[in-house]
């Protein structure tokens, strides 16, 4: 039996860790590629409108963060196991560690769209497509910590194994029961 320290613990740090480490995601892309616009831009006013692209995705870390962070308050109320917990925790884990390492690949990826941009404006199709994919990473966290979220409600789940022995050789036979 776990004590109730440790659910609480973990069910509201799985909402600190999906809403803080999207948070410093977020700030980590939006303060360096906001550099590098700044600078580029100083030069070349055209491609700071342009490469606004990336802060605009850096912000949407922060948001799917958050997302994820009111559904867990939102579930606080029927998670009463360990399993349940667990649960909760390995969603907000998820989605703040995602969004915090796609929030380092937007930064570095929107720091090098915003500089070889200015300097070649016809390779900038191609660099934004580096953007794109880092914030993938975030959305992939996204949908797996609002999978793991939608699975709370349905979690108790009983595993029984029949071992049936036949001639060949023993067959183990999975059964769910909700």
């Amino acid at each position: 039996m776990v004590d109730g320290l440790s659910l609480e613990l973990l069910k509201y740090s799985s909402v600190a860790l999906s809403v803080g480490l999207s948070a410093l995601g977020a700030l980590i892309g939006i303060s360096w590629s906001s550099k590098a616009i700044a600078g580029a831009g100083s030069e070349k006013p055209e491609v700071a409108s342009r490469n606004i692209i990336s802060v605009v995705l850096a912000e949407a870390l922060a948001i799917y963060g958050l997302i994820v962070g009111l559904l867990l308050i939102l579930k606080m109320g029927s998670i009463d196991s360990l399993g349940k917990a667990l649960m909760a925790f390995t969603a907000g884990c998820i989605m703040g560690f995602t969004a915090l390492i796609s929030g380092l690949g937007i930064g570095s990826c929107g720091r090098s769209l915003a500089l070889g941009s200015a300097r070649r404006p016809e390779i900038f199709s191609r660099l934004v497509l580096g953007v794109v994919l880092c914030e993938a990473i975030g959305l992939y966290g996204l949908v797996t910590s609002l999978l793991l979220i939608i699975f709370i409600e349905i979690f108790p789940l009983q595993l029984t194994c029949n071992i049936n022995n036949t001639k060949a050789s023993p067959l183990l036979v999975t059964e769910l029961k909700i």
